[in-house]
């Protein structure tokens, strides 16, 4: 019981509180309000030792918004808690925009590793890689890459238990079925890149799934109602097909599509923002090895002068470049370009015979985890090494 006494208060038969208790009750009233009244300073603090801290910065808003609520909930928790948008987060953190790769090549290692030290046979390794691979490459593109090329299965590969081949063919086209809605809802244009003369290894479901992601792009394009006026053929229309209406020059403008095209196909590449290539049955020395060849043809053919041939032309005639994927008739014209980042799993140090061409100039992350156990964190790690690179390019900075 406590009465009045003059001035102050006088204590009746309770005990008083202990100095100790005191302290303990006034830190815990401090914090409080430390949190309510300046959150950014707690902010600063949490997201220092996070490693999402180059990731929120350097992605646009909606694609750092992603990143956060897939890697940590608990943080996504905290930073709504103290009322923070992502971008006051970085602010607050002295962050800066991460150089971000345009183009990823990724050699998925240590599936087979990963399910033996389990106890597991190889095929669920290559289940639980295939899951993680999707991951990645979405983590990818949410950051802001351009194209993520996946080594999916070489040429060397092709070398191992039928049964084991067979399973990661079906496993990659189970995955493009499963997650196609995703992938269109994104902008994701799949192509498949393979070696000359292996295409009789790839199942034709896997090509099924692919013309069906293209159909389904196709699909979600608006275009208007076709029109009934005299004098209209679809000899005037570029983009007339049996099936579709001519696409109007407002969809072309808002979906950064191609004053013309002769194929159907190129809408959906056209449309499309992101591209995931599969490397599949491809090995880079026979690669090489065809685009010589086929210049040397034309040269012999007299379709070229042999003093024309330079490092441009022997790109475009690779399986990556435009002139190769339009001999082949794909429905990829586009040519992939150079990569800018390689990521490897597992601790192997080695580029095992992937774009070697290609990854001339490319920075080299080599990641400890194996494949199956790569991650958002692992993702980062490896965009941070980049965006710390000094890429002169032989250049004097």
């Amino acid at each position: 019981r406590v009465r009045r006494t003059g001035g102050g208060f006088a204590r009746s038969g309770v005990s008083s509180m202990s100095t100790g208790a005191r302290r303990l009750l006034w830190g815990l009233v401090g914090v409080l309000l430390l949190l309510c009244v300046s959150p950014t300073v707690y902010a600063r603090a949490a997201l220092a030792a996070s490693p999402l801290r180059g990731s929120i910065a350097s992605a646009p808003a909606r694609s750092a918004r992603a990143a956060l609520r897939r890697t940590g909930r608990r943080r996504s928790a905290f930073h709504a808690a103290a009322g923070l948008r992502l971008e006051e987060v970085a602010r607050a953190a002295g962050t800066r925009a991460l150089r971000v790769p345009k183009h990823v090549g990724i050699i998925p290692d240590g599936n087979g590793r990963w399910a033996l030290a389990r106890g597991f046979p190889r095929a669920a390794g290559h289940a639980k890689g295939a899951d993680a691979a999707f991951r990645a490459v979405m983590e990818l593109f949410d950051r802001g890459v351009e194209v993520v090329t996946l080594f999916t299965l070489s040429t060397e590969n092709l070398h191992r238990d039928p049964a084991e081949v067979s399973h990661i063919m079906r496993l990659v086209t189970q995955l493009l079925r499963m997650h196609a809605d995703t992938l269109t809802r994104n902008g994701v244009a799949v192509q498949i890149v393979h070696s000359a003369g292996c295409a009789q290894h790839l199942p034709v479901e896997l090509y099924s799934a692919i013309a069906d992601l293209r159909a389904k792009a196709l699909a979600e394009i608006p275009r208007p109602e076709p029109s009934n006026s005299p004098g209209s053929s679809d000899s005037e229309a570029p983009f007339a097909t049996a099936s579709h209406a001519p696409v109007s020059d407002e969809t072309k403008t808002a979906y950064n599509l191609p004053a013309s095209s002769d194929s159907e196909s190129n809408l959906g590449e056209a449309k499309a923002r992101k591209t995931l290539c599969l490397l599949l049955a491809y090995g880079s020395r026979i690669d090489l090895a065809d685009a010589a060849r086929e210049i040397a043809r034309q040269a012999a053919a007299g379709l070229l002068d042999p003093e024309s041939v330079d490092e441009k032309m022997l790109a475009s005639h690779l399986a990556t470049g435009a002139e190769a994927r339009h001999r082949l008739s794909t429905a990829d014209t586009g040519a992939l370009g150079d990569v800018d980042l390689v990521i490897r799993s597992s601790g192997e140090r080695r580029l095992s015979n992937f774009l070697l061409w290609q990854c001339a100039y490319a920075e080299l992350h080599f990641a400890e985890a194996l494949w199956p156990d790569f991650g958002a964190a692992e993702v980062d790690a490896a965009l941070r090494q980049f965006d710390e690179a000094d890429r002169r390019f032989g250049r004097v900075p």
